[in-house]
C-alpha cells in the first residue's frame, strides 16, 4: 500500500513540527561543559522553549523527548512517522577546541533542498552577536536522512567555551535562541512561498 501525504501549507499554523532535543538517559548526556553542564539537560530545556516560540503561531509540536529519557534513532524516527510530522528542527551543543576560543552557532542539512530551510535559521542566530561555525551540508547525521520533510540540525554554541557554557546556562539567552530559529522558519516558509509564485 502506497500512502501519499498531501502537500502542507506555508503556515506555521498548518505545520505538524517535531522537536528533537538531543540526547537523554543515564549514558548520553552528549557534550559536558567545564562547569558541569550537560547537553542533554540543555537541549531538552530549549526544546520546550522552542515549542512554546511555535505554539504562539499555532504550529501543532511533537516532542521526540519529554523528559530526561534515553531513546534510540529508531525510537525517534517511529514517533516521527507517527505524528506525519510536516518538519524536523533537531537541538544540539557543541563542543570540541580550545576553551578559551570562541566556537559559535551552526546549522547542518543533509539533501541540498533543504539547504535553504538550514540557511534561514544560522542567518538570525547570527544576529544574536555569536560567532559563525558555520552552515554545514551533506551532513551525514540519521535525523537529517529522511527525505519526505525538511530537517535541520541545530548546534547552539560550543558547551566546551567559558563564555559559550555560560551563555548556555542563560535561559533568557536559550530563549532568545530558539526565538531565532523560530525567525528563521518563518522566514524559510516565506522563501519558498515567493518560489512558488
Amino acid at each position: 500500500e502506497i500512502s501519499i501525504k498531501k502537500r502542507p501549507s506555508l503556515n506555521l499554523k498548518d505545520l505538524t513540527i517535531v522537536i528533537d532535543a538531543g540526547h537523554g538517559g543515564p549514558k548520553s548526556f552528549g557534550a559536558v561543559g567545564v562547569s558541569g553542564l550537560k547537553e542533554k539537560d540543555q537541549t531538552l530545556a530549549m526544546a520546550y522553549m522552542l515549542k512554546e516560540e511555535l505554539e504562539r503561531y499555532g504550529a501543532k509540536v511533537v516532542l521526540s523527548r519529554s523528559d530526561d529519557s534515553d531513546m534510540n534513532m529508531i525510537e525517534r524516527k517511529r514517533i516521527f512517522a507517527e505524528a506525519k510530522i510536516d518538519l524536523l528542527v533537531s537541538i544540539h551543543c557543541n563542543a570540541g577546541g580550545n576553551p578559551l576560543k570562541t566556537g559559535g552557532t551552526s546549522t547542518y542539512y543533509k539533501h541540498i533542498e533543504y539547504r535553504d530551510l538550514a540557511e534561514t535559521i544560522l542567518a538570525r542566530l547570527l544576529e544574536l552577536d555569536v560567532k559563525n561555525f558555520g552552515l554545514v551540508g551533506n551532513f551525514n547525521f540519521s535525523m537529517n536522512a529522511p527525505t519526505q520533510y525538511p530537517s535541520v540540525l541545530v548546534e547552539t554554541l560550543f558547551m566546551s567555551n567559558l563564555a559559550e557554557e555560560e551563555l548556555l546556562s542563560d535561559p533568557a539567552f536559550q530563549r532568545k535562541m530558539m526565538q531565532s530559529v523560530v525567525k528563521g522558519l518563518r522566514d524559510y516558509l516565506k522563501k519558498v512561498k515567493k518560489a512558488e509564485k
